[in-house]
């Protein structure tokens, strides 16, 4: 089952989640997920994600506690992305993957009794997530605080895993051989061909059918823009 930010894949006991877009502002994209979710004992969470709404991350953590949770990072865990990833006791991350760590953030506009109402909800919201960030890695209140105190910190795969960000790191496995040629492919033939391998696995999928063609554009681009790279 899909959702503009997430989607579900129930099979008996086990449930696999995706999150691949940046996380809904309202209270009900939490909701939503944990409903998809269901009564599964067995999660597992496939995170690529900018960010958004650290309530919504936050609920979502609390939502599968006690549940059996295995997070991994398949790419960008940004912000509430990187949030998400605590609702599991062990975390992989692909060696090629980023985490940003900062201070959550609040837009609001609204009476002067109102702006003071959000700022004591944006307080706790920064409380909850300093206290998971303790708890995650072990780090001194000191640190943590650092991390939070107004500055964006970029880990990459190595720096998060000596941060106790993360519990391992794995590196996708290389394709086993050339689907053009047959040939067992090398690191040269993936880097000289690796293109023409993608074009080809393009044209196998045929057709694809979408709700929102202009969505699954926007999430195809931005696949492109973090992995295509030119090489000499």
């Amino acid at each position: 089952m899909n959702h503009p930010w997430f989607s579900v894949r129930r099979d008996g006991s086990d449930a696999g989640v995706s999150i691949f877009d940046e996380i809904d502002v309202t209270s009900e994209g939490a909701s939503a997920l944990l409903a998809q979710v269901g009564d599964a004992p067995n999660v597992e969470l496939r995170i690529d994600s900018l960010g958004g709404h650290a309530g919504t991350a936050l609920d979502v953590v609390e939502g599968l506690h006690g549940r059996n949770v295995i997070a991994t990072i398949t790419g960008r865990a940004f912000s509430s992305g990187y949030t998400l990833a605590l609702a599991a006791p062990r975390i992989r991350m692909e060696r090629r993957g980023t985490i940003l760590i900062h201070s959550p953030k609040l837009f609001a506009h609204g009476t002067p009794a109102e702006l003071r109402q959000s700022a004591k909800r944006l307080e706790k919201i920064c409380e909850r997530w300093h206290r998971l960030l303790v708890e995650r890695t072990g780090q001194p209140d000191a640190v943590v605080s650092e991390w939070l105190g107004g500055k964006d910190f970029w880990f990459t795969a190595d720096e998060a895993l000596a941060a106790g960000l993360v519990d391992e790191i794995y590196d996708e496995p290389p394709l086993p051989f050339d689907l053009v040629t047959g040939e067992p492919l090398t690191a040269g033939t993936i880097d000289d061909g690796s293109e023409r391998l993608f074009l080809e696995l393009l044209r196998a999928m045929g057709t694809v059918r979408t709700k929102d063609k202009a969505k699954l554009g926007r999430e195809i681009g931005a696949w492109f823009t973090y992995n295509v790279t030119e090489t000499p």
